[in-house]
């Protein structure tokens, strides 16, 4: 069973770049991730103004490789798409395919729901005070 529509699969982007990934990056969200990567700690980019607006929101003090942690963490990409060091995890087109990014789909999925539980719970306790 393939883990398609689910919500790991869906990630907020800017509503004018809706087709940023199926036009420029054929479907392949590790390069896309890679050309995010570049843009912040190579200061290259490809990407036009309204994305660039978009990736500025995680920028930190202009330094790259903790803007490229915060776009990986906020967007809870690490342990799915990213590995615990940060890099992009490239796809295997060769073998299973669809195997591997349901699996990436399903782990980012279990981030953040943990990530929601952990802040519905602090807002419970919040309310208590």
């Amino acid at each position: 069973l393939y883990r398609i529509a689910t919500i790991g699969n869906f990630m907020l982007v800017p509503s004018s770049e809706q087709l940023l990934l199926s036009r420029s990056y054929y479907e392949r969200f590790d390069l896309l991730l890679n050309a995010v990567k570049k843009y912040y700690i190579e200061q290259q980019t490809c990407f036009n103004d309204n994305i660039i607006k978009w990736l500025n929101l995680f920028r930190i003090n202009g330094e790259g490789i903790s803007s490229w942690k915060k776009f990986v963490d906020d967007n809870y990409l690490k342990g799915s798409f990213a590995d615990d060091s940060y890099n992009v995890i490239s796809y295997d087109t060769y073998n299973n395919l669809l195997k591997q990014l349901s699996g990436f789909i399903y782990e980012r999925s279990k981030v953040m729901l943990i990530a929601y539980s952990r802040k519905m719970s602090d807002l419970r306790k919040m309310q208590k005070l």
